[in-house]
């Protein structure tokens, strides 16, 4: 008896601290380390590095909101003010530009390096869609912090947009006039992107929570064997503070040597209703939507290319045609998905340079590229790929 309960001791997996067995397999689950494997990196904290920022983000969010003033032209008033006569006011809000560009990203590279590792297969498939839709709030955050500036080249976009908004079906009127406060942009225009800005940064919020939750919950469709407690934990500690460390000197980084990447040169102009610029570039990681949308001939079609692209994106757990879930991707379906990385700089680089200095033509193919990745090449390469057997009916990968 002695001996059965000794190797029934030697067969278990050493107990980290805390990881007692609990009564609720939900605290098991949450108490465990991120369910990536080691080779991750620092992907595999992508999540924390992601929570950290969104944490800079809120604090300095909240400090710039104590001095900001919404209108016409009293929002660039405020933000003038901040600048120059507030201690310390160009360092907090330099902060919050730079931890914006840092933690747009860090989830475009883990939506990238999801797609690659197929995060979206298998009992994953419900938290990428709370990914995607965490994506789809944080543009609209962006774009509204964006527009607040109330400079003339915010004041211009807020005008593209609500058009782009008015040819929806049904809700798009409605959303529009909403936006502006009339049938135009106005003196109210402001405040009620101040509080789009305020309510979907909180919905923004939620929804991160949500998505962290299910993620854990769901790693049990995780590749392999889990690896032991202890050493996971070393690993992601680790690879967290590497991961801390390389966010703090991006930002720093960016605040000293880049400290306008988030905005644009028409917003350091006041804004004038009588003028209205004839191109507006939107901050970094908001371009290759901009490029989408500037692809279609007409509004209406750049609104659709948008809204397609992303619902695409959401549904890649059934685009993917992987019989075997567990099925790592492999060689080819991950060149594929380095294209549609470098295709979504290419659409960012089409979106911010004059059309007389990039080609149409290549944005246009560039375009082609993202929705045939999606459409065709997703379904086809990993129908292919994915589900090809040995002689015994395993599936090969």
């Amino acid at each position: 008896m002695k001996k059965a309960f000794a190797s029934k001791e030697s067969d278990a997996a050493p107990e980290g601290p805390g990881q007692r067995e609990s009564v609720c397999p939900f605290v098991n689950r949450w108490r465990s380390p991120a369910s990536a494997p080691l080779s991750a990196g620092v992907f595999g904290v992508m999540e924390a590095l992601i929570w950290v920022a969104v944490l800079v983000l809120t604090i300095s969010g909240i400090w710039l909101g104590f001095f900001y003033r919404p209108g016409i032209p009293s929002a660039f008033n405020s933000l003038q003010y901040i600048m120059r006569d507030v201690n310390f006011g160009w360092l907090i809000r330099d902060l919050h530009g730079a931890s914006t560009a840092v933690l747009f990203g860090a989830v475009y590279l883990q939506i990238f390096y999801g797609i690659s590792r197929g995060a979206h297969r298998g009992l994953r498939a419900f938290a990428w869609i709370l990914v995607v839709l965490r994506l789809v709030a944080l543009v609209a955050v962006a774009y509204f912090g964006f527009a607040m500036v109330g400079g003339a080249g915010s004041l211009g976009s807020l005008s593209g947009v609500a058009q782009h908004l008015a040819v929806l079906p049904i809700i798009g009127p409605g959303l529009a006039m909403a936006l502006r406060g009339g049938y135009s942009v106005g003196v109210t225009t402001l405040s009620r992107v101040a509080m789009a800005h305020i309510a979907i940064g909180f919905l923004l919020v939620v929804v991160a929570v949500f998505t962290m939750t299910v993620r854990h919950v769901s790693r049990g469709g995780d590749n392999g064997k889990r690896d032991d407690w202890a050493v996971q934990r070393t690993h992601y500690n680790r690879n967290l503070f590497s991961g801390v460390i390389l966010l703090a000197f991006a930002c720093a980084a960016l605040v000293t040597f880049a400290p306008g990447l988030g905005s644009t040169r028409l917003n350091a102009i006041p804004p004038d209703p009588l003028a209205i610029p004839l191109q507006v570039t939107l901050p970094w990681y908001l371009l290759a939507f901009q490029g989408l949308a500037g692809a279609a001939q007409n509004v209406r079609g750049g609104a659709y290319l948008v809204i397609g692209s992303v619902l695409l994106l959401g549904a890649m757990p059934w685009l993917d045609r992987t019989r075997d879930r567990s099925v790592k991707t492999g060689p080819v379906f991950r060149s594929f998905v380095w294209l549609f990385g470098l295709d979504f700089i290419i659409l960012s680089v089409a979106a911010a340079e004059p059309a007389y200095r990039f080609s149409p033509i290549i944005a246009d193919l560039a375009t082609l590229y993202w929705f045939a990745f999606l459409v065709v090449i997703t379904p086809v390469v990993t129908l292919l790929e994915g589900n090809r057997t040995k002689g015994d009916g395993r599936v090969e990968h």
